[in-house]
């Protein structure tokens, strides 16, 4: 992760243990990638990996520790699912929306920009026993070839930047980090820090929270 994450990590953990979660801690990088509309995968690759789009009621009876409320949530703001399976077995999926989208594990609304070029990811999940085949690149040639369909240029997303794997698995389709934010809730008050606009945000009550507009082009390095 790097000394400064690192150390940002143990804090994390610190803060979190010695108050029991009254104060928590969270940062992230937002990302971006171009969409190609090819396969990453060669069409031999992951054939045993089906992929289709599911609704709530079926997100909702995945075995996936994902509270009721929050997938309930994303799908009224009109979030789209697509489902892995291997031999009817379920191993993953991808989440995403065209719009903006009220994040569920901090208060933030994130703006995917430009407008109706942009797409908001921000679950993507594939079961451990197939985190060494392919379900993850054929997740991802879905969505590709979807959002390929909608006229849908980039896709957006925010990582923790305190999981490696999810970095790493995420950097070998390039994708570009083009700001990192830092959450810091100390009960209901939440305080933001930014690498870009409005860069510092305090939301006093939990009826508040910052907007980002994530911009894709701002590219800032790449993500190995």
């Amino acid at each position: 992760m790097g000394l400064p994450v690192g150390a940002l990590y143990l804090l994390k953990r610190l803060l979190e243990a010695g108050t029991r979660g009254y104060v928590r801690l969270h940062a992230y990088h937002l990302v971006s990638q171009e969409v190609s509309g090819q396969a990453h995968l060669p069409s031999r690759r992951g054939r045993s990996t089906k992929i289709r789009e599911i609704g709530e009621t079926e997100a909702l009876q995945l075995p996936v520790e994902r509270p009721a409320h929050v997938l309930k949530s994303r799908f009224r703001q009109g979030a789209r699912c697509l489902m892995a399976s291997q031999a009817g077995r379920f191993v993953g999926f991808f989440v995403f929306t065209a719009a903006k989208y009220e994040e569920d594990e901090v208060r933030c609304l994130f703006v995917p920009m430009p407008g109706g070029q942009s797409a908001w990811d921000f679950d993507v999940y594939v079961d451990p026993s197939a985190r060494l085949g392919f379900a993850f690149g054929r997740l991802w040639d879905e969505a590709n070839a979807l959002y390929s369909g909608m006229g849908v240029r980039w896709s957006l997303s925010r990582i923790s930047a305190f999981n490696a794997g999810s970095l790493a698995a995420h950097g070998r389709f390039r994708l570009l980090r083009v700001a990192s934010v830092v959450f810091l809730s100390v009960g209901p008050v939440q305080f933001m820090l930014a690498t870009q606009r409005p860069y510092l945000h305090v939301a006093p009550t939990r009826g508040s929270r910052p907007v980002l507009r994530v911009w894709a082009t701002r590219r800032a390095g790449t993500i190995v």
